[in-house]
């Protein structure tokens, strides 16, 4: 961190909102805290694309033993048809299994928000995303990456109890000349463009269990400030032929829970018509507005070489 940083969260965000939105302090959070500094957790299922480039960008901050990986492996699936965290064991990293049959957006709501609070009784910080989610800092800020940020001004800050993030997401414009996916190559070394996405400013880094709604994207007792120097890469879009074919697969073989089915939610993930499926790769989720693509800017992909 150089010199010229201000690790002060609570001072950033009162210059860009007002004081009512910073948090008061955790009582328990005090100088006599012996817990570790912070850690990051995630769950998946099937994720052998994802999980690699999830553990390498991570573990750039981190032992691998303060990454967590939760796999959900349904009870009825075949031993050994899902591998993705095979390459995991024996590294130090903490896994553990979830075997609810069915996918429920209450339940992965619930399963995240335990191990959440049980995983604040180890360390002082726990960030939580999804597989493809990337986050990073803006370097302006001072700080020289998500450790030095973490470490240096999130964990230290008596004040801010959680932070929401910048989100973008990359997206691939065959229109524009660019090609296939080449899976041998880094994402970031393919794409160039990405877009604004603000309904994936979620709070995913905390110092207190969080309230979270279903999907993560907000939580009732969250900070609403969005911090100006945490970005979040969602990977979602990274190609245009492996999105439609994922989702797809998604609604054909996973089974979703009577509740998600009544209320409709998540049913993007359940969508089978392929014309739909490109109308929603191109427009803003839930809405009839077209993205606005940009280029992704230089220290971007500076910060995200490994992606």
């Amino acid at each position: 961190m150089s010199a010229s940083s201000d690790c002060s969260l609570s001072a950033t965000l009162q210059s860009s909102h007002d004081a009512e939105s910073i948090e008061a302090p955790a009582a328990e959070n005090t100088a006599a805290d012996e817990r570790k500094p912070w850690c990051i957790f995630t769950i998946v299922r099937e994720e052998d694309f994802y999980l690699p480039k999830w553990v390498e960008y991570y573990g750039q901050f981190l032992p691998l033993s303060d990454l967590h990986v939760i796999n959900h492996v349904p009870k009825s699936n075949e031993p050994g048809t899902d591998k993705c965290t095979e390459f995991l064991k024996d590294t130090g990293a903490r896994l553990y299994v979830e075997d609810e049959e069915f996918f429920s957006s209450r339940w992965l709501r619930d399963v995240v928000v335990q191990y959440q609070t049980q995983l604040l009784k180890e360390y002082r910080a726990v960030i939580f995303t999804d597989v493809d989610e990337i986050i990073f800092i803006n370097p302006a800020s001072g700080f020289a990456d998500l450790g030095d940020f973490m470490c240096n001004c999130f964990v230290p800050d008596q004040e801010v109890q959680s932070l929401r993030v910048n989100a973008y997401q990359i997206v691939h414009l065959p229109d524009a000349g660019e090609p296939e996916f080449d899976f041998s190559q880094p994402i970031l070394s393919q794409r160039m463009y990405w877009f604004r996405d603000r309904y994936y400013d979620k709070p995913l880094l905390t110092k207190k269990p969080l309230n979270y709604v279903h999907g993560f994207h907000t939580a009732s007792d969250m900070n609403k400030v969005v911090n100006p120097h945490v970005y979040m890469l969602h990977l979602h879009q990274f190609d245009f032929d492996w999105y439609i074919k994922r989702h797809l697969r998604w609604a054909k073989e996973f089974k979703v829970c009577d509740e998600d089915k009544r209320s409709t939610y998540n049913s993007h993930y359940r969508q089978t018509d392929v014309d739909k499926l490109e109308f929603q790769y191109y427009h803003q989720l839930f809405s009839k507005a077209r993205i606005v693509p940009q280029l992704i800017e230089r220290w971007v992909r500076d910060s995200l070489r490994v992606i």
